[in-house]
Parts: C-alpha cells; structure tokens; sequence
C-alpha cells in the first residue's frame, strides 16, 4: 500500500532526504554525477514547493551549465536525461530500495517529484 507525504512536515521533509543520500550511494548512481545532481535538485526543489520553476529550462541552466540561449524546444538533453533517470529510479527500486519505505517517484511528463510511503509488510509480501 501507498500513502502519499504531504511535504511540509519536518520529518517527513528529513526521511526524504535521507531516502535521497541513500539513493544517490546505491550502486546505479554512485558513479552517475550526472543524476545525482539531477535527482537531487528536483528533489529539493520539490520539497522547497517550486515545482512550477522546474522547467526544461531551468533544469538544463542549473544542474547542467548551460547559458541562457539553451532551447529545451531544439536540444531534448533534459527530457533525455529525466527518461534515463525515471529508468534509474525504477532499477533502484526494484533491486536495493524494493523495501525502502519512502518511494520517489518522477512523474512522465512532469520534472517535480511525488514521495510517497509503502508499509513494510506490503514491500516484502
């Protein structure tokens, strides 16, 4: 079973990010600067409620140096990137984090992540 996090709350807010260093040490990131530095800015920016500032755009500036002429419409990098970590997310969970109790997910289409929680009993039946 899955319950969504609301995010405001403290603890919450800190076994997320704890959810997040632990994510970024597993083996399919730990070499990966690339998504560790993606996963972690959208998961901060969500968690800070800016999800309406993460953008292709902001995302390619921020995380990824490009300048200000960066075309999300021309150069796919982002959506590319995001893809590659949704697929990073999924093996993550499938294998080391199957019974990690706070489950982050980035939605298709969006670039803002969704925390939620599963019960342990779930995650090992």
């Amino acid at each position: 079973t899955e319950a969504s996090l609301p995010t405001s709350k403290t603890a919450d807010r800190k076994a997320v990010l704890l959810q997040l260093d632990k994510i970024v040490e597993s083996p399919g990131f730990v070499n990966a600067q690339r998504m560790r530095s993606l996963l972690t800015f959208i998961i901060h920016e969500s968690l800070n409620g800016h999800t309406n500032a993460l953008k292709a755009f902001t995302i390619a500036v921020e995380v990824f140096q490009r300048d200000e002429s960066f075309d999300p419409q021309q150069d796919p990098l982002i959506r590319v990137q995001a893809g590659n970590l949704r697929k990073r997310l999924e093996q993550y969970y499938n294998a080391e984090g199957k019974d990690d109790s706070i489950i982050i997910k980035i939605p298709k289409g969006a670039y803002c992540a969704t925390f939620s929680t599963q019960s342990t009993q779930a995650a090992t039946q």
